[in-house]
Order: C-alpha cells, then sequence, then structure tokens
C-alpha cells in the first residue's frame, strides 16, 4: 500500500509540472520591487569603469558634482548625476534570469560596465551592466549584482547611460550671447587700455567712448555674428594655463548698460611655448596645436581651440584696430 501511495505521488507531480509546462502562463519570474534599494540621496561618490577605459569618478561636494578621469577634471551639473541615479533606483520591473552564460549576456570583466556607490568610504552596492538590445522599439539590458549573484533583464537603456567618459561631461559650449542685449563692446590689446563702443539710441550707431568716431549698427552685427563663430567646441587641453599671462593676445568685452556679462580671451601660443612632452596631445588631438586658444568667463573650466587665423584676424582689427608695437 505503501508503495502504491509513492506511485501515485510520484505521478501526481509529473502530471502537474507537465500541466505547467503546456499551459499558456508560467511561474512568475519577474519582480516589480526595487532592484537596487538603495537611498540615493545618500550617495556621494559613483566609480564608473568601462571597459579598459580609465575608472570614472564622480563626488559631490555639497551641492556639486565633480567628474575625475585620467588626472583631468571637471564640474558636473548635479541633475546629470541625479538622473543617472535615478535610473538605478527606478528599476523595479526585472525578469529573473536563470542562465548563468555571463559572456552571452555581456557580463564578463572585459566587457561589463561595473558601478560602485559609496557613500564615503562605504560601499552602498555595487552593479554590473551587461549587453543592451533593442528589439521591436524596446530595450532589454543585462544586470547583474554581485552582492547575491543575481543576474536580471530591464527594460530600459541602463548601460549606455553609464558608458561615458570624462569628455561626455563637458560643456563644448564656450559661451552664448543675444546679440539684441549687447549695448557695450569692449577691446583690451594686452599692454593698452580697453577702448568701449557704446551704443547711441538716438544715432541708433555705435559711438567711442574715449574719442571721436563710430561704427555702423550693421558693422556690429555683422562682428557680433562672427564672434559667435569662436564657438569651436573643440577643447585646447594642452594648453599651459601658467603661461596666460605671457600669452595674452587680445581681451572682449560684452555688456549691457550696467554690467557685464561676458569676458573673452584670446591666447597666442608661440611655438616657444608648445609643452615639451606633446606624445599624449598628438594622440588624443592629433599632431596640429593651436595657434590660438580662447577663454571665456562662462565656461572656466576648459579653454578651447581656435584654428581659424582669418576669423582671430577679422574680429581683432574691423572694430577697433591694434595699436601700433613699438620697434626697438
Amino acid at each position: 500500500m505503501k508503495n502504491k501511495h509513492l506511485v501515485l505521488l510520484f505521478l501526481g507531480v509529473v502530471l502537474l509540472g507537465l500541466l505547467v509546462r503546456w499551459l499558456p502562463f508560467h511561474y512568475r519570474t519577474e519582480l516589480t520591487t526595487a532592484l537596487i534599494p538603495v537611498d540615493m540621496t545618500r550617495v556621494d561618490k559613483c566609480i564608473v569603469q568601462v571597459l579598459d577605459n580609465p575608472e570614472l569618478v564622480l563626488i559631490r561636494s555639497d551641492t556639486r558634482w565633480v567628474a575625475m578621469q585620467d588626472g583631468r577634471t571637471t564640474q558636473v551639473q548635479a541633475p546629470e548625476v541625479q538622473n543617472m541615479l535615478k535610473m538605478l533606483a527606478d528599476i523595479r520591473k526585472v525578469e529573473v534570469m536563470h542562465s548563468v552564460e555571463r559572456d552571452t549576456l555581456g557580463l564578463l570583466p572585459d566587457e561589463r560596465v561595473a558601478v560602485r556607490l559609496f557613500q564615503g568610504d562605504d560601499l552602498l552596492e555595487e552593479v554590473w551592466i551587461g549587453r543592451e538590445l533593442q528589439a521591436e522599439g524596446h530595450f532589454h539590458t543585462f544586470i547583474e549584482l554581485p552582492s547575491h549573484s543575481g543576474i536580471y533583464q530591464v527594460s530600459i537603456p541602463v548601460r549606455r547611460e553609464f558608458q561615458r567618459k570624462l569628455e561626455d561631461f563637458r560643456d563644448k559650449t564656450a559661451f552664448s550671447f543675444d546679440a539684441d542685449n549687447v549695448q557695450k563692446i569692449g577691446v583690451r590689446w594686452t599692454g593698452s587700455l580697453p577702448e568701449y563702443l557704446v551704443l547711441n539710441d538716438s544715432s541708433e550707431r555705435w559711438v567711442f567712448r574715449s574719442r571721436p568716431g563710430s561704427v555702423s549698427s550693421d558693422s556690429v552685427a555683422v562682428w557680433l555674428k562672427a564672434l559667435n563663430k569662436l564657438n569651436t567646441g573643440i577643447f585646447a587641453d594642452n594648453f599651459d594655463e601658467s603661461q596666460e599671462s605671457g600669452n595674452l593676445y587680445v581681451t572682449f568685452y560684452l555688456a549691457n548698460r550696467q554690467t557685464a556679462f561676458l569676458t573673452l580671451r584670446i591666447y597666442y601660443c608661440k611655438p616657444t611655448k608648445i609643452p615639451e612632452d606633446i606624445s599624449r596631445v598628438k594622440t588624443e588631438k592629433g599632431p596640429d596645436l593651436p595657434a590660438y586658444v580662447l577663454y571665456s568667463s562662462q565656461n572656466q573650466q576648459n579653454y578651447f581651440a581656435l584654428k581659424d587665423t582669418n576669423l582671430i584676424r577679422y574680429l581683432c582689427n574691423s572694430l577697433v584696430q591694434r595699436p601700433a608695437q613699438p620697434t626697438n
């Protein structure tokens, strides 16, 4: 009798298994709770390792975030980092993966994106981000949490959000201004006093503040349009900041009646000022070093390369002529 009961119990288990397999619904492998139960407001450091690239470190100081990589540093807008962390916090609907074939999921050490979240020196969580797929307009990303050896599939493009370099956080816009708001323009050559042009409302011409003479509004409008072309978006990382004073060529000021809102400095990099070790520059930026470099008061963290020497000549000589240089 006991053997009969065991046989019936075995047959029942087999039938139940077949029933579950054949029915149109399966046992649930989805989770709807937060996959990463970390209070992201506590995170003040995030380290991202992307393939063979140097570690990208994001650090919060008060309300500011700073990005560091390979010896370079740049400020990052707080909302940009907060959106990255929010993406991790919002991962709720996930599918548990039962496969351990990490190579097919992009989770091997030489493929995955590793993200470590810290509060001070305390590691709050580590996340490994694997392959990202797109099918029929939907994203699928594979994620592993090494703290409990879980592998999951999520339906948001997490990898692309964290697969960044320092360059991706840098503001490539040197400056921005509304030409209609400009009422005063200053030009200062190195070693000379600044000379200012001010818009005269009655004549609608721009008059020199320190001497007789004027410039038409059309000429100034063309000049301001040309000035905007200095927004090259090309960083001049090889520029030696310690040589600023010796390389300063000309300074432009833009202001309204009361306040100066933009200062642009152009540096001329003489051949003798080229850094001795340019191997890194050649590797990253090519062999040509810019003759002119731009500083903007609206983007003080970066210097920009200016390669259009004709544009520089026009900007420097069309409104205010460069003073004659003394001869020895």
